[in-house]
Order: C-alpha cells, then sequence, then structure tokens
C-alpha cells in the first residue's frame, strides 16, 4: 500500500526561512525550473502554501537548512526544524524535504550584481530572500528530484 502524499504528481516549492522574511519559490509543473513566487512573513507562510497546494498543485516542499560551513548543524537548524514541524502538523498532505541552504544568500547577491542590479535595489525588502528560494529550489531540481508521476 502506498503513501498517496508521496506519489501524487505535482509541483515542488521551496522555503528560505528568515525570522523577518521567507522567501518562497515554485517548480514549473514538469519540475525543471525553479520561479518566483515572492516573499511572506513566517506567519503569512501557512495561507501561501494553501494558495500553493490550491492554485499550483504544490506536493513537495524543500525547506532550506542553513548548515555552518563545516556541515554542522547549529541552533539556526533548530529554529528551522521547529518552524518546519509547526508547518508539517498544518500539512499533513505535503511532503516536507530539508536541503543545504548554504551560499544561496551569496549567490543571490552575485547573480544580482551580475545582471547589474544597483546596491540600493539589491536592499529591497526581499529581493535576496526570493533570489535565495529560487538558487535552493533550482539545486534541489537539479541534483535530479523531479515529481513523481503516479
Amino acid at each position: 500500500m502506498s503513501d498517496d502524499r508521496f506519489t501524487r504528481t505535482g509541483r515542488t516549492a521551496a522555503l528560505d526561512y528568515g525570522q523577518r522574511r521567507v522567501g518562497v519559490a515554485v517548480s514549473d509543473p514538469f519540475g525543471t525550473f525553479a520561479l518566483p513566487v515572492g516573499t511572506f512573513s513566517p506567519a503569512a507562510v501557512p495561507d501561501q502554501l494553501r494558495a500553493l497546494i490550491r492554485d499550483r498543485n504544490v506536493t513537495t516542499v524543500v525547506v532550506g537548512l542553513p548548515l555552518r560551513l563545516s556541515g554542522e548543524r547549529g541552533p539556526e537548524v533548530q529554529a528551522v526544524a521547529a518552524w518546519t514541524a509547526t508547518l508539517q502538523s498544518t500539512f499533513p498532505e505535503l511532503r516536507f524535504v530539508e536541503w543545504d541552504e548554504r551560499f544561496t544568500s551569496v549567490l543571490a547577491q552575485r547573480a544580482m550584481i551580475d545582471v547589474g542590479i544597483k546596491k540600493s535595489q539589491r536592499r529591497e525588502k526581499g529581493r535576496v530572500d526570493q533570489l535565495a528560494a529560487v538558487i535552493l529550489l533550482q539545486s534541489y531540481l537539479d541534483a535530479g528530484h523531479r515529481p513523481t508521476v503516479a
């Protein structure tokens, strides 16, 4: 007997958690590309996830794990794990996956510099967080994680 949560076909979303903002991205229907959704307060994420489940058929959520440079888990990971556990209990139909998010913010900053976004624009609320979620999700997808075909 299979667990329907893990065999249902759907899109993957990514959450880049921060105490003030959570960057959100979602995959295309084929699980090839990560697309930006926006940034939200941590308190607004449950409502946003409901909308993503309803409107974009999200079945898997990748949560960025802020590991230390050494790869070890620090206190920041505990905060993300507690937040994720709350989401898991709210959304038992979703599959939650922890994914290494080291360097996503740095890569987001560099990408914005590379395309000529001015420093003042890079500092706008949520730009880095949103792009970090896209980078997080794209790394997950590039590692071969595609939607499961039932």
